[in-house]
């Protein structure tokens, strides 16, 4: 919001998505900046996520416009408590993975931070920010599809210049997966389309990928109302750590064999990191949540297999999660804010 490494990934995947909560897998083309890019996202070959894991399937190449994402604001006040916290506002930004792409409606793990599903999931229920504060707004400016390249800091200000007045601001970050899952195929890899790239290619792409998230997580901060926390996740990876991202079928297709996939997630995860220190936000890691919930989720030798819950977390899209996938993204993300903010 989610390739063999498949956000952050989803293997690269940070998953294309489509704003809102919308169910349904696929996706046509969003149309970011003036270049297309596939809604599905990307996820890659290679088990962790970038550095953990997203994960890719879907067609299409992200275009080379920048530009921010549509933006969305809604706002819920919740049944509950917290009322001397005030007002608070969540900001999402990214990829699909946040736009809630593949879930079904209002089971995105940013619904679920601001309201969770009491009847659905009871060992939630009181653990959202409707319980914490007298309301919640959300913003929501991630799009599916989109790689870093596709956000400049001129357009994300320009959606987040009219902000009410909060006392709090929480702002969840999903974005990566699509930089290495595109495009889909094994080609010349360039900046933000590095499926098939050695570690020595990607390299360089990693550093401006860095650059690029710590300009962004910057600008959203200044633009951002009250007090401000930031909540970073890294990729996912569909592969479980085995980093075969050619034996997952996508639509009945298969991805090429990525051989330095694993290498490039990881590479990924650990810039992923460094943003995180650079910046003062909160990392999420979304790769260890999701693995052992991908293609080898009931493989008893895989040496991430949960034999509590043998289950498989993600899309038919294979880039982004499904409504279970996104409750334990929910909960990486709701335990971060918890502890960051003290509930």
């Amino acid at each position: 919001m989610r390739i063999v490494f498949a956000a952050a990934l989803s293997l690269f995947v940070a998953c294309s998505s489509s704003t809102g909560s919308s169910g349904g897998g696929g996706g046509g083309d969003a149309n970011v900046g003036g270049g297309d890019a596939a809604s599905g996202g990307g996820s890659a070959a290679g088990g962790g996520s970038a550095a953990g894991g997203g994960s890719a399937a879907g067609g299409g190449s992200a275009g080379g416009g920048s530009a921010a994402g549509g933006s969305a604001t809604g706002g819920s006040g919740g049944s509950g408590g917290g009322t001397s916290r005030g007002v608070a506002q969540v900001i999402a930004f990214g990829d699909s993975v946040s736009t809630s792409f593949c879930a079904s409606a209002k089971h995105g793990y940013v619904d679920m931070i601001v309201n969770n599903d009491d009847a659905k999931y009871p060992d939630y229920a009181g653990k959202d920010l409707a319980h914490e504060f007298v309301g919640v707004a959300t913003t929501n400016i991630a799009m599916p599809g989109t790689t870093s390249c596709d956000f400049n800091t001129s357009n994300i200000h320009t959606k987040l210049a009219a902000l009410p007045d909060v006392n709090q601001t929480i702002i969840v970050i999903t974005l990566g997966g699509n930089d290495l899952i595109h495009p889909y195929t094994c080609g010349t890899p360039q900046d933000c389309q590095e499926y098939c790239s050695t570690l020595q290619q990607a390299t360089p792409y990693a550093a401006n990928y860095k650059a690029r998230m710590i300009a962004f997580i910057n600008e959203i901060k200044s633009d951002a109302k009250g007090d401000v926390s930031v909540f970073l996740a890294n990729i996912y990876d569909p592969t479980d750590g085995v980093g075969d991202i050619q034996n997952a079928s996508i639509g009945g297709a298969h991805l090429p064999a990525w051989p330095g996939g694993l290498d490039v997630l990881a590479l990924y995860n650990s810039t992923i990191a460094d943003v995180a220190t650079a910046t003062g936000a909160t990392l999420v890691d979304m790769h260890a949540t999701m693995l052992g919930h991908g293609i080898h989720y009931n493989d008893t030798s895989n040496m991430y297999y949960d034999a509590a819950d043998p289950t498989y977390w993600y899309c038919a899209n294979l880039e982004d999660p499904d409504d279970r996938g996104y409750d334990a993204i929910r909960g990486a993300f709701w335990n971060a804010i918890a502890t960051k903010l003290g509930f």
